[in-house]
């Protein structure tokens, strides 16, 4: 699938991350620039939306914009969020939470502190890591699969960093996963090997692949 499906106005629009908020840098006229926020996190109540987004953002096959804040959320438990953004048809772009972590269990197996860019599938579904929380503490891999509207979405764990005696799986992942055909350009199958890496763990404590 080629980006060019996404329409004229979106193959002009190359987005980019701060600390604060998403913006896009517009070169649709030449010789000209413009930067147009799109989203300035902690707008919500207690930054429910999120704050600090670290990674930058994923497109689907729709084009809307998905991502990870690193803190932020539930305000008792400031463990980051996956946020969406979707093309409206005026030209803005609609914001919405899809997940915010720790929120229903405070043993928080979903994972804390969501970390790296997210890996979009051809059925929607995506893909992540978490620097800690899961069952040992010690990070996740997980996947959110959406309804068929995409109104709702469950959180699923992959697997559980720590699970392997002294760690030697790795702990605490804090980088982005990829795939076969990643430097392609080529949407995640779903069903091929994902990888990554993480900051410590393995044999000597380094970190592991």
């Amino acid at each position: 699938m080629h980006i060019s499906r996404f329409g004229r106005g979106v193959l002009r629009t190359l987005c980019a991350w701060f600390a604060a908020s998403l913006i896009c840098a517009d070169h649709s006229v030449a010789g000209s620039k413009t930067v147009t926020t799109l989203h300035s996190f902690c707008a919500l109540n207690n930054c429910a939306d999120g704050q600090v987004p670290l990674s930058s953002v994923v497109m689907d096959g729709a084009g809307n914009l998905y991502g990870t804040a690193n803190n932020g959320g539930d305000f008792n438990n400031n463990a980051g969020t996956v946020y969406r953004l979707v093309h409206n048809d005026s030209g803005g772009w609609d914001f919405s939470v899809i997940h915010t972590f720790c929120s229903e269990d405070q043993s928080c197996p979903d994972g804390v502190v969501p970390e790296g860019k997210l890996v979009a599938d051809m059925s929607g579904n995506l893909y992540g890591t978490t620097y800690a929380g899961g069952r040992f503490g010690r990070g996740v891999v997980f996947e959110l699969l959406p309804n068929s509207k995409k109104t709702n979405w469950k959180l699923k764990v992959l697997y559980d960093f720590c699970t392997l005696q002294q760690c030697v799986d790795g702990r605490s992942p804090g980088f982005s996963l990829t795939y076969p055909g990643a430097s392609s350009g080529a949407i995640y199958d779903g069903a091929s090997p994902l990888y990554g890496q993480t900051q410590f763990g393995g044999d000597s404590n380094h970190g592991a692949l």
